[in-house]
């Protein structure tokens, strides 16, 4: 008997060891790692190169590397600057750049050894055994304050950047950027007004929940400063007539369709006007949907209307055919009269081509604020295609960077023992596939099968789905609170 009671003794100190080990991991990668400061560097005539990934070789084809985007370097970069140490990039260095710890998917064989998992998105496939490291720049198009969402990591973002000591360095970046006297360039006010729009009610929904008590005072400091600076960005409506249209730039030097040209063959549609990614951005940016026709329609309103039942797949041998579908990002900004208007910037585009008998075809193009500043004819976007890296999101209505997501170890075919959740890097198909269905068919679009109006055809250059966001905007308690705050 007391040989029993030793031998449970010692078992149940295996468990709670083992225990106590998967909550510290747990901890680890819930929160984001943080800065004691912001490291100064000098001036930067060219950017940090970043770690190196796949290469293209006589001998060697193109393999995808984990690698290829991070930066080789943690420290501010030369956004709106030649000095990293200037106030808007010491606050674009808080509000997106980051280290992530990441599992890596087989996508990426550089990562193995892998491990067999189950996740609910993507069903099973493997990931690399230990965690790997990848620093963010956040140049592209994400929100800031990331991950935003998760299981059990819930505003550790934003929590982060009003926690010490990165609560002190964020408030003296937006002081420093309040003092200044000189007005800077529309294109670089619009930019960063939009992004620290996104901080303001990304902090606003923090300050009215219940996790915010303890931080509700440095939460309103924030808020109240970068209300503040976004009202000092704020452009006249003659500068945002005048901003790029860089999506007609993507045109000529990225071979991507121009969408909003008046002889193009794209459509842009409405059925329901609720979209997932308008609310995901608070009605800050509006998300507009195009359909390219395999052939010229002789009645498009007809065209469109028939692909309401459902998706891609179940319409491809019907008369209503499609060669490609389009997700655009329009950019908002709040001018001189405090009125939100839109603009011809486009912040994002997400486009599935469709071939029959192959793969569909993926391109994602991202602002880059680098890019389109030092370059304003190059468009400003970042491709990412098929092959390229991208964060797996935990459900279909995931659009947020770097979520965690719950995984289970792979028993048979369906999964066994929770494991932690983690951050996974996986290929833009394999994070698409989570939303529109394995080969990416589906259009979410027409996926809702609730009584809706007819299908809309829109006139791209009245920016009609924008005015729409725009209106659900005005009437939100956080715009209400921005408001009230900038005249502080």
């Amino acid at each position: 008997m007391r040989l029993f009671f030793s031998i449970a003794a010692f078992l149940a100190l295996i468990l709670s060891s083992c225990a106590r080990r998967e909550a510290k991991d747990v901890a680890q990668q819930s929160e984001p790692t943080g800065y004691s400061a912001i490291p100064r560097v000098g001036k930067q005539k060219t950017e940090p190169k970043a770690a190196s990934g796949g290469e293209n070789t006589r001998d060697r084809p193109y393999e995808p590397s984990y690698r290829t985007g991070s930066l080789a370097k943690d420290e501010p970069q030369a956004i709106y600057s030649s000095d990293a140490n200037d106030a808007w990039n010491r606050l674009f260095y808080l509000l997106f750049t980051r280290r992530v710890k990441v599992r890596v998917s087989e996508d990426f064989p550089d990562a193995g050894p892998f491990q067999s998992i189950y996740q609910l998105s993507s069903t099973n496939f493997s990931i690399s055994e230990r965690r790997l490291e990848r620093i963010e720049s956040g140049d592209r198009a994400i929100e800031p304050f990331y991950p935003l969402d998760g299981p059990g990591v819930r505003w550790q973002g934003v929590i982060n950047a009003v926690t010490e000591p990165r609560f002190a360095l964020l408030e003296r970046s937006l002081r420093d950027a309040l003092d200044e006297t000189e007005q800077r360039p529309p294109l670089q006010r619009a930019l960063l007004q939009s992004d620290i729009w996104a901080a303001y009610d990304i902090l606003h929904k923090l300050y009215v929940s219940a996790r915010a008590s303890e931080d509700k005072a440095r939460c309103a400091k924030i808020m109240v400063l970068s209300a503040k600076l976004v009202k000092k960005l704020a452009l006249k409506p003659t500068e945002v007539d005048a901003l790029p249209e860089n999506l007609a730039a993507a045109a000529r030097v990225r071979q991507l369709p121009n969408l909003f040209a008046p002889d193009s063959p794209w459509l842009e549609v409405k059925w329901n006007p609720q979209r997932t990614h308008d609310f995901f951005t608070d009605f800050r940016r509006a998300t507009r949907v195009f359909l390219k026709p395999a052939t010229p329609p002789a009645d498009k309103g007809d065209f469109v209307n028939r692909l309401r039942p459902g998706s891609i797949r179940e319409n491809w041998n019907k008369k209503s055919k499609l060669d490609a579908v389009a997700l655009v990002t329009q950019l908002l900004v709040i001018d001189t009269n405090g009125a939100i208007v839109p603009t011809r910037l486009t912040y994002e585009i997400q486009l599935r081509t469709f071939v029959e008998g192959k793969e569909i075809q993926l391109e994602v193009g991202e602002l880059s604020r680098k890019l389109l500043l030092s370059d304003p004819q190059s468009a400003g976007l970042t491709m990412f295609h098929n092959k390229d890296a991208a964060y797996l999101p935990f459900g279909g209505n995931d659009y947020s960077f770097a979520s965690r997501v719950p995984l289970w170890r792979q028993l048979g075919y369906s999964r066994g023992r929770r494991l932690p959740e983690e951050t996974v890097l996986v290929s833009l198909e394999r994070r698409c596939a989570a939303c529109h269905g394995n080969n990416s068919l589906h259009v979410r679009t027409f996926g809702t099968q609730e009584e809706n109006p007819p299908v809309k055809i829109l006139k791209p250059a009245e920016h009609e789905h924008a005015l729409y966001v725009i209106d659900r905007k005005k009437a939100r308690e956080d715009f209400a609170a921005l408001q009230r705050d900038w005249r502080k």
